[in-house]
C-alpha cells in the first residue's frame, strides 16, 4: 500500500503518467484489501488476522487519491477506513496516521459532519492512550517508531482540537 501512496504523491507532483496506475490501484485497495464495511486486510485472500496498522496506510492512500483526483468518494473512503480502525478502543498509536489531515480535508471539502464524527473517534482513541500510559502497546512495547507515532499524533490532535491535555501528555510522558 505504501507504493500506492508513493505513486499518488508522485502523480500529485507532476508525474501524470502514474495517474492510470493510481486509479486502478484504488479499485484494488477498495475491492481487494477492504470489505464493503471498510474492514481492512493485509492480504487479498483475507487469511491474515486483522492488523490495525494496515488501516492508516489504506486511509493515507485514499487521502492521496483524493488529492490527485478531487474525487469526494476517496476522501470519504479515507474517513470510513479510519472510523473502522477506531471502532473499538485501542491503546496504541500507529507509526503513521493521516487522521488529522483527513479531518482538515473533510472540513475543507464542506463535510463538517464527517469531520466531527472522525474527530470524536480520534479523541476517544487518544483518551485511551492517555488513560493507559505512554508505553503500553498491543504490538511492540517501546519501539521507537511507536513512541514517535504516539508523540506526533498526540501533538497533531492537540493542535487540531486546541486541547492542552494531549500536548502535555505527549511532552511529559512520551518525550
Amino acid at each position: 500500500v505504501g507504493m500506492g501512496v508513493f505513486l499518488a504523491m508522485m502523480t500529485r507532483r507532476g508525474h501524470a503518467e502514474y495517474r492510470p496506475l493510481v486509479d486502478r490501484y484504488r479499485v484494488f485497495v477498495r475491492q481487494g484489501l477492504q470489505d464493503a464495511d471498510y474492514t481492512t486486510w493485509g492480504e487479498v485472500d483475507r487469511a491474515s488476522r486483522r492488523r490495525l496498522f494496515n488501516y492508516p496506510w489504506v486511509a493515507e492512500f485514499h487521502l492521496e487519491h483524493y488529492r490527485v483526483t478531487g474525487r469526494r468518494q476517496s476522501l470519504l473512503d479515507a474517513c470510513a477506513t479510519l472510523l473502522k480502525c477506531y471502532e473499538k478502543p485501542v491503546s496504541y498509536a500507529f507509526v503513521e496516521s493521516p487522521e488529522c489531515e483527513v479531518v482538515v480535508a473533510l472540513r475543507e471539502a464542506g463535510l463538517a459532519a464527517e469531520a466531527d464524527r472522525l474527530l470524536n473517534a480520534i479523541k476517544r482513541h487518544k483518551d485511551v492512550i492517555l488513560g493507559v500510559g505512554s508505553g503500553v502497546s498491543k504490538e511492540v512495547n517501546y519501539a521507537p517508531e511507536g513512541l514517535a507515532g504516539r508523540l506526533t499524533q498526540l501533538l497533531g490532535v492537540a493542535k487540531l482540537m486546541g486541547e492542552a491535555k494531549y500536548r502535555d501528555f505527549a511532552l511529559k510522558e512520551i518525550l
